[in-house]
């Protein structure tokens, strides 16, 4: 019998020569296994061990076959090439055999070095950190490539919480290091002029990492169903990103239970992107819709357009920029997002132009330490907040001459509608803001204000003085001000709104997509062990199970109450037990999502500050095995098994996961729960389950 290698069908690679070259006709090879030579070109296996130096005259025959890697190897290597087309189509390169997980993926599948004017055609890669690289390439296209099931990190959270672990690093020096750390299924390094069209990428972490990379375009792309970025770009500039999909890409994320993101994105721009275009993408059910970041405000992200986005029902933000300059967004759509709209902090010259921001809970446009923001013709409603501009380093006690130097200064909020918002604006320490021509709900203002001034104001008391923010139809925005200042709308508009530029559509390549069927929100987004369930894939729906995993259905008798610095819990623990005999609130618990056992009465009886919690209940177990619990807390948590202590993170600290492994019998086993708050925050969780089976 034949090795599995020789009974998968050989790979096929055809790089067709320049046009005019000659090549003498050879006979062909009998030995289907053995190199053959057709019209000059020699048609190879590739080897078992090492990489395929493929040329002008090299090809491979098709089919399906399995290649796999070491960390520093690429199976297909072409170096040096010039004027020559690499034809895939019908290939399939597999660097993992079916069912192993993608998290032992290494190496890479087609490593393109020093190219110029090359053509790759078509092909299928799986089972690589790194599925299809280029180094160093100049005018080079990438067409119809199909990546799936390449690198991704198992996620450490569950459904009973999110784990700190799964936390994506975006700082680095060198953009080598996220390939490092996370891979991708297409990375470009120092290359110009590239085109990534009409590729493909599924069931991995990254879809497409660009590093010092200028004037390339990806077209009508599909990079989704990924746990980290769909596109990473670090440092590169005057690219074209159109018509493409970066949708479902997100970690940290259960339905009703946790929402956190975790740094994934469905576009990160991170350190001086600049002169970039993003025209008619859907970025839609992603950790956040666009990141964007700088690691130092010297080295932030500038004059990026974008234009025509779907970036709706993020887990976090819609959008997130951060010591950027001069960012546009135009036309965009952000709905449903689970935290924010648009948020910025650190930005200057931001242009955020007939958007519509609906829906998020949150604010549906944050500025925070801004300056020279304009904000106009857009629709900010039915949200936590229609605009907020604030400056993080106020102080109740600062003085005039210092909250005269504030960061948030010389914003324009312009002919909005602010509808339905539970507030339509909310100024902090900003100064100089143009607020003029927003339809709002209320005729009378039902509005906050703390020290509202102008320097026009003469006698105006400040609620006279707020009438000036009245819209063409006499509506006056809601909300509060704090020691905030308002100017007039120069006669002069703004120059941002006369630049014909952003007055029309962007002239951009590829093919509108045809709008997909309506989903609700994020209902879709389930996330398995690697990377979130691709439905589009007709895999069945994955079982999530309940928060608590075993405990869930547990009922637990719980007592809250209150101590003071004489029964501190992480000194006398009986005092403190004590007091638990003069509880403010007793209840029953079915699950732990919050340390009020989910009851908005308890969490209001209670408060949020030091107070305590001791559970009683019990698990029935039908097996003996070993199991873990898993919890998570902000401050201390002690759970006991039977009497004796299991599970112990008894300090203060800020939330953290914390899991034990032990063996159970089968039966049932008596559970005690205890918890303290101190202030801050408030996190607890709980889950049992059993211990994974590597």
């Amino acid at each position: 019998m034949k090795p599995l290698t020789q009974l998968v069908p050989p790979l096929f690679v055809a790089l067709h020569l320049a046009a005019g070259c000659q090549v003498p006709a050879v006979e062909r090879s009998l030995d289907p296994w053995a190199p053959e030579v057709r019209d000059g070109v020699i048609y190879e296996v590739p080897p078992e061990v090492g990489p395929l130096f493929v040329g002008a005259r090299t090809a491979i025959r098709p089919g399906r076959y399995l290649r796999r890697a070491g960390a520093s190897d690429a199976i297909l290597v072409a170096e040096g090439l010039w004027g020559v087309t690499i034809d895939l189509r019908g290939v399939e390169l597999a660097g993992l055999a079916e069912g192993e997980p993608p998290d032992r993926a290494e190496g890479c599948g087609l490593l393109l070095r020093d190219c110029k004017d090359v053509t790759v055609r078509g092909g299928s890669f799986s089972g690589y950190r790194v599925a299809v690289r280029l180094e160093s390439c100049r005018d080079v296209d990438l067409e119809g490539v199909r990546v799936e099931r390449h690198f991704a990190q198992r996620l450490a959270s569950d459904g009973s919480a999110p784990a700190p672990a799964d936390l994506l690093q975006v700082d680095c020096e060198r953009g080598e290091e996220w390939l490092e750390r996370y891979g991708a299924a297409f990375a470009l390094l120092d290359c110009s002029r590239v085109e990534v069209r009409d590729c493909r990428a599924r069931a991995g972490q990254n879809g497409l990492v660009a590093v010092r990379c200028e004037g390339c375009r990806v077209i009508d792309g599909d990079f989704s169903f990924l746990s980290g970025w769909g596109l990473a770009m670090q440092a590169c500039s005057a690219f074209v990103v159109a018509h493409n999909r970066f949708e479902y890409c997100a970690r940290g994320f259960a339905r009703d239970r946790y929402a956190e993101g975790f740094n994934s994105a469905g576009v990160l721009l991170y350190d001086r992107c600049e002169r970039n275009t993003f025209a008619y993408n859907a970025m839609t059910r992603c950790g956040t819709g666009a990141l964007v970041l700088a690691p130092t405000p010297e080295r932030g992200c500038g004059g990026n357009y974008w234009y025509g986005n779907d970036l709706s029902f993020a887990v976090t933000d819609s959008v997130e920029l951060r010591a950027a300059a001069d960012e546009r967004f135009v036309a965009n759509t952000m709905r449903g997002s689970l935290a924010g709209g648009l948020r910025a902090s650190g930005t200057a010259g931001l242009v955020v132009l007939r958007n519509a921001i609906e829906g998020v809970w949150g604010p549906a446009l944050a500025l925070e330490d801004c300056r020279d923001g304009l904000v106009a013709g857009n629709g900010l409603c039915d949200s936590d907040c229609g605009v907020r501009l604030s400056w993080r380093g106020a102080a109740d006690d600062m003085d005039e001459a210092t909250l005269s130097a504030s960061p948030s200064r010389d914003h324009w909020v312009v002919d909005n509608e602010l509808r339905g918002n539970i507030q339509d604006l909310v100024l902090e320490a900003t100064r100089d803001v143009v607020i003029a021509g927003n339809r709002c709900d209320r005729k009378e203002p039902v509005v906050h204000l703390d020290r509202l001034s102008a320097a026009d104001a003469g006698e105006l008391v400040p609620y006279e003085l707020w009438r000036r923010t009245a819209g063409p139809d006499g509506g006056l925005p809601s909300g509060r001000v704090w020691r905030s200042s308002l100017r007039p709308r120069p006669a002069r508009g703004h120059p941002a709104l006369a630049d014909p530029a952003l007055s029309a559509p962007p002239t951009v390549p590829g093919t509108p997509r045809a709008p997909g069927a309506q989903r609700a929100g994020l209902s879709d987004l389930v996330l398995e062990s690697h990377a979130p369930w691709d439905f589009e894939s007709g895999a069945p729906r994955p079982e999530t199970g309940e928060a608590g995993g075993l405990l869930a259905g547990c009922e637990w008798s719980a007592s809250w109450f209150a101590w003071d610095a004489g029964c501190d819990p992480r000194g006398d623990v009986e005092l403190w037990r004590a007091r638990g005999f003069a509880p403010i609130e007793r209840g029953r618990v079915r699950r732990w999502a919050d340390p009020w056992g989910g009851s908005e009465r308890t969490r209001e009886s209670v408060g949020s500050k030091a107070f305590g919690l001791i559970a009683h209940s019990e698990v029935a177990l039908a097996t003996g095995a070993a199991y873990r619990i898993v919890a998570l807390s902000d401050d201390g948590v002690r759970l006991l098994v039977d009497g004796a202590v299991v599970l112990e993170d008894w300090t203060w600290h800020p939330a953290r996961r914390f899991e034990v492994e032990l063996e159970l019998a089968a039966g049932r086993h008596a559970l005690t729960l205890e918890y303290f708050q101190i202030d801050g925050p408030a996190v607890l969780t709980l889950a049992l389950e059993r211990a994974r089976i590597d």
